[in-house]
């Protein structure tokens, strides 16, 4: 009888512990972030290249779609530089634009800033950029004092690569684009607190063709400054599609002239990183886009696949060749299709254009940007958020070495 007690008493203890311990693993994973994937380590990623050079491109409304097929029936190769961006890289041409927004100026101010346009749900109001404005901003406006105002101060991939004692550039083809040499100027520009100090101006070289339908002019001076100066990170913005296809229309014979014309330019700056002993097996160029358009409805519908559909090239020292971005990151992205996904924290991402200044920081062995929401996916937190604001980060550098 005491045995029988004994083995009762023992049974019972057995299926209370393990009712217990069955109540903490659920609570465990009720407590736990909601995230559509496990987080990996960084052991568990080939390691991505890195390189003391970045090309970072913005093709302003290089519709993906229109691209894609003209590639595919480019018998002449007049697109050979595109061609030879997924010959010899890795892209996607589903990425996505800015959720909000399929405009020029706020798109590359998430590109730049690795923040969306407006507080995604269910993250600190600390990590959009709130500056909507596409027009010439008036002359004290930066993105601190009109932008986001719960943000202060809203830095860039400029401050990163500056403060680290990196050269920067920024190489531009509309007017508007001053915003960015306004907010990070000496007088603007944040003090360097990372290692010596390298002053509060974080763009060292600035060239801006204040709007035109061709940017040759802008491109020859960019040609010049790399070959003499070899600057670490240049954002160099091509708006010749754009500009033509307001004129003549996305999709016209204008306009896949213009984009005849980007070709050139991109064959150039492949023809430096190849032939350049600085830039030779040491660089990596990013291309990409604001926004689509079509005909000669404009792109600012942002509800519209064709002007949120985007395409993304990397190509250079050890990136992956002709290999599919999402391909490439399935547990960490998702192509979306046609589809429009949001910021939502607990969503898989598609790839997006505001990620690739995340990206190019990535390359060169950088941190991110303090206070960005398009982070690195093996950080959990922002740099610089304090240790209760935990940012749930489905962001990851997109290309991995081979």
């Amino acid at each position: 009888m005491r045995s029988v007690t004994h083995n009762y008493f023992g049974m019972l203890f057995h299926r209370t512990y393990f009712l217990q311990l069955l109540v903490v693993m659920l609570g465990l994973l009720l407590l736990r972030p909601l995230t559509p994937t496990q987080p990996v380590f960084a052991t568990d990623l080939p390691p991505i290249p890195h390189v003391e050079y970045v090309l970072h491109v913005s093709v302003d409304g290089l519709t993906a779609s229109l691209l894609q097929d003209k590639l595919a029936a480019d018998t002449a190769g007049t697109y050979s530089a595109f061609q030879r961006l997924i010959d010899e890289g890795a892209y996607t041409f589903n990425a996505r634009s800015d959720y909000d927004t399929t405009v020029t100026l706020p798109n590359h101010i998430s590109m730049l800033t690795a923040r969306p346009l407006w507080q995604p749900f269910g993250v600190s109001e600390m990590h959009h950029h709130g500056f909507p404005h596409n027009s010439l901003p008036y002359e004290r406006a930066t993105l601190h004092n009109s932008g986001n105002p719960s943000a202060g101060y809203i830095a860039s991939v400029f401050d990163v690569v500056h403060d680290n004692g990196m050269s920067t550039a920024l190489y531009a083809s509309k007017d508007r684009f001053s915003v960015f040499d306004v907010s990070y100027n000496a007088t603007n520009g944040r003090g360097d607190s990372t290692g010596p100090d390298n002053g509060r101006d974080k763009i060292d070289f600035y060239r801006n063709l204040h709007d035109g339908t061709s940017s040759r002019p802008l491109h020859d001076a960019l040609l010049a400054d790399l070959k003499q100066h070899h600057i670490n990170y240049s954002f160099i913005h091509y708006a010749d599609p754009d500009a033509v296809g307001h004129i003549h229309g996305f999709g016209s014979d204008e306009w896949f002239a213009a984009v005849a014309d980007v070709n050139s330019y991109l064959l150039d700056l492949m023809t430096l990183i190849e032939t350049d002993a600085t830039f030779k097996n040491n660089t990596i160029l990013i291309v990409t886009s604001d926004h689509g358009g079509t005909d000669f409805k404009g792109h600012g519908d942002a509800s519209m696949a064709v002007n949120y559909t985007v395409p993304l090239f990397v190509w250079g020292k050890g990136v992956a060749q002709n290999t599919e971005l999402y391909a490439l990151n399935p547990s960490f992205r998702q192509d979306p299709g046609e589809g429009r996904p949001r910021f939502d924290t607990n969503v898989v991402q598609p790839i997006r254009n505001g990620e690739t200044g995340t990206l190019a920081l990535a390359l060169l062995d950088l941190p991110i940007i303090p206070w960005s929401f398009m982070t690195s996916a093996i950080n959990v937190a922002p740099f610089g958020a304090p240790a209760d604001d935990t940012l749930l980060n489905l962001f990851l550098p997109l290309v991995r070495g081979n």
